[in-house]
Order: structure tokens, then C-alpha cells, then sequence
């Protein structure tokens, strides 16, 4: 079988992909990644094969980066950004599936949707994060205040209600790409967003049960699959390794892959939270900031989170669902700054877990972050609620049943069988 697993976006959004593209070619079939140019070499040193997916994503444009995280308009502006280009996405994700079997995609490859309604192939969606699956049992906690968050949960009347009133506000952001769909000669659809970012056949929830909890009104093709590790064999540097060696555990800072293009002063806060403290720290800066290591505190511009976290004491983070997740399985208790998209909801969800805690953007001052660390690791029941998850985590193999559940639905053939 040959499989197209279809990605846009940020590291976080291609690692999963990566790991699902390799544990299929393990089991003999032939997988490759359509996604940015920008990770060609990336996905090629993989072992997968690659296909370019417009629109071009550059990692380094910090103005697009800017507006794409704005908490405000950021999931507006990444719509608009995608739907400027969705024919030469239709164009070209057509072309990546010629000869092939299967497409795998996420809610954000706008044209799979259409792709497989007008040429039949198969298809399975996936949700990387809960945020994106809407249940009015367990309402997303993604609104940009606070206050919204605490009403939309208010009562499930309410809750539905709310997610009526987004369904047809953000529906109007999809004029072209209904307009498309009449190109093609398809009917209208509905909310893509909504209704039409699941396959009938099969959709993927590709996160763990011990995170979220699967809905009574989730879709009927929805399996659960726990969260997809992509864990490239990259060592921790020597001068990192002999560093944690040298003491306990530090505290680790980062903001992923794409909140960490425009800091602000996240770095320079920290670094003045764990002075603060008196703490050990490791900095994951992404690029120069200007801040300069010591003693007690490491700056680097990347370690790999699977052999950084469980070497940590607490992780402070954006709250990006693969960060998440990597501090999750870690056992690490977390402090969580979300940016914008599904990272609220990530921290309130931690939060609600007791495996961590969670300041807004703006009240990310060195004061509050130390007085937040200094309860994190003050108080032993979030340390050991992150653990006890940690146990789940390791023992679930999400890439595995994620791959079985694939396979299973069309009876494809597996070489381990």
C-alpha cells in the first residue's frame, strides 16, 4: 500500500506524522510526507518519502510567526493565510496522491476533505489535541479570556449554545473554500472545522485517555489512540549532559517550535525566576536572546525534549500539545504560559489533571513565575499526579494503535502478521 500523510505548520504538527509515515513502513508499506518545503531534508533523513505542499512555511519569518500567534485574530490569520492558497494545495496534494492508496491528514490540510469526496480515494483525518474536537461534555477551553472559558462551561445548555454561536461565526471564514467545492462540482459541505474535518471511514484522535477522555458526541468513526512520539535518535549535547550531571534537577523553559520565533521577554524572565529561586535551569531559547548562561543556569537553542524532560524538575512551557505531551510522559509537572490555538486549553486540561499550573502571557513576570515554580515544586501531589499520568502514557503505544486502527478498517496487509 502506499500512504500520503498530509501535514501543515509547525514541528509539532509534523512529528506525529513522521512517527505514524515510519511505523507503516515498518509494517511494509510505503509512506511518504506531503508538507512545507522546508523540511524536505527533515522528513528525506527519516527514511519517508516527500512531497512539497504549499503554502511555503519559513520558521524564521518572525512577522508571519507574530501574527499567526496573536491570541486575539492568530487562528483567523492562519485560516486566511491557508485558504489564500488552497487551490495550489488542492493542486498539489492531488499530485502527491497519484498512484496512491490511502491519505492521512489533519483538520488543517483544508483541501483533504475535498480531495477524497472528488476522487474516491481512502482517507483517514486525525485530531492532534482535544481542543479541536468540540464536545459540549467537555467544552474546549481555547476562548482568548479567561471569563469566556468559565461561562462556556457554565452549564451544557450554555455550552451548546456557545459552540453554535462559533460554528456559524467562524463560517463565514470558509466563502472560497465553499466556493471551490462548487468549482469541482461538489455540494456545499459543511463547517470545516466542524463536521467536515472527520472521515465517515475512520478519524484518529491521537492523544491519550489519561489526557482527555473520549465523548458521547464525538464522531462515530472516532478511535482513540493515545499521543504520537517522534523521538529522533539526537543525543543531549556533552556540555548539557555534563551539566545535569553536575546537580539536581533543573527546572527546563522552552516554548516549542513556534511560539519560541517571538519570545518577547520570556527568556530574560525566566532566567531572572530561576536567580530568584536559587534554582537549577536549563533554557531552550530556540536563538540568540541575548540571555548568557551560568553556573547554575544553561542556555542552549535546542535539546531534545525526550532526553531532556525526565531529567527535569518542572517544565515551564507554551502549552503546545506536543510539548505537552513529551512533559507528560516525562512525569514532569508543568507551569504553563499558552500563547494562542489549543494551548489554554492544554493548561487548563493540566491543571484539572493537578499535574500542573498555568499564568497567562501577560502576568509572565520573574516575580510570578517564581511564586508559581515555588508552588509547583513546593506541593508533592503535582509531582505525583504527573507521574501516575506518566505511567499511562508509557504504557499506552499510540503510534502502534493508531497504525492498527489504520490497517484494521480496510483489512490492509501487515508483515508482522
Amino acid at each position: 500500500m502506499r500512504i500520503v500523510l498530509a501535514t501543515l505548520g509547525s514541528l509539532g504538527d509534523l512529528h506525529p506524522f513522521l512517527a505514524l509515515g515510519l511505523e507503516l513502513q515498518s509494517r511494509g508499506h510505503r509512506a511518504a510526507i506531503a508538507t512545507h518545503e522546508c523540511y524536505r531534508n527533515r522528513v528525506v533523513s527519516a527514511g519517508l518519502g516527500f512531497h512539497p505542499l504549499r503554502p511555503d512555511y519559513d520558521p524564521s519569518d518572525r512577522q508571519s510567526n507574530l501574527l499567526a500567534m496573536d491570541r486575539l485574530r492568530g487562528t483567523r490569520y492562519i485560516v486566511s493565510t491557508l485558504l489564500s492558497c488552497l487551490r495550489e494545495t488542492y493542486d498539489d496534494l492531488t499530485r502527491a496522491l497519484a498512484d496512491a492508496d490511502l491519505l492521512i491528514s489533519p483538520t488543517v490540510v483544508l483541501p483533504a476533505p475535498l480531495v477524497a469526496e472528488k476522487t474516491g480515494i481512502r482517507w483517514v483525518s486525525t485530531v492532534l489535541a482535544p481542543a479541536s474536537l468540540p464536545s459540549v461534555f467537555d467544552p474546549p477551553q481555547a476562548l482568548p479570556f479567561a471569563w469566556m472559558n468559565r461561562v462556556m462551561c457554565a452549564t451544557p445548555w450554555l455550552t451548546r449554545n456557545i459552540l453554535a454561536l462559533i460554528w456559524k461565526e467562524t463560517s463565514r471564514w470558509f466563502e472560497p473554500l465553499r466556493q471551490f467545492r462548487r468549482e469541482l462540482g461538489l455540494a456545499p459541505g459543511r463547517h470545516p472545522l466542524f463536521e467536515d474535518q472527520h472521515s465517515p471511514a475512520l478519524s484518529l484522535a491521537l492523544f491519550s485517555r489519561a489526557y482527555a477522555e473520549p465523548q458521547l458526541d464525538w464522531p462515530e468513526s472516532m478511535v482513540q489512540t493515545g499521543f504520537l512520539f517522534y523521538d529522533p535518535q539526537n543525543a543531549l549535547s556533552p556540555q548539557l549532559d555534563e551539566f545535569l550531571e553536575a546537580g539536581g534537577a533543573p527546572v527546563v523553559f522552552t516554548l516549542g517550535s513556534a511560539a519560541v520565533i517571538n519570545p518577547g521577554k520570556f527568556f530574560q524572565r525566566s532566567f531572572e525566576a530561576a536567580r530568584l529561586m536559587g534554582c537549577r535551569a536549563v533554557l531552550l531559547t530556540g536563538s540568540d536572546t541575548g540571555v548568557k548562561g551560568t553556573r547554575d543556569i544553561f542556555v542552549t537553542s535546542y535539546a531534545p525534549f525526550a532526553e531532556l524532560f525526565p531529567r527535569a524538575a518542572a517544565v515551564v512551557h507554551q502549552g503546545g500539545i506536543g510539548t505537552t505531551a513529551q512533559a507528560l510522559r516525562a512525569g514532569c509537572p508543568a507551569l504553563i504560559v499558552p500563547f494562542a490555538h489549543d494551548q489554554p486549553d492544554n493548561a487548563a486540561r493540566v491543571v484539572r489533571l493537578g499535574a500542573g499550573r498555568t499564568v497567562p502571557r501577560w502576568r509572565y513576570t520573574a516575580d510570578n513565575a517564581a511564586l508559581e515554580l515555588g508552588v509547583l515544586l513546593g506541593t508533592g501531589s503535582y509531582t505525583a499526579a504527573a507521574e501516575g499520568i506518566a505511567e499511562v502514557i508509557q504504557s499506552e503505544d499510540g503510534v502502534g494503535a493508531a497504525a492498527d486502527a489504520i490497517l484494521r478498517q480496510w483489512d490492509f496487509h501487515d508483515s508482522r502478521n
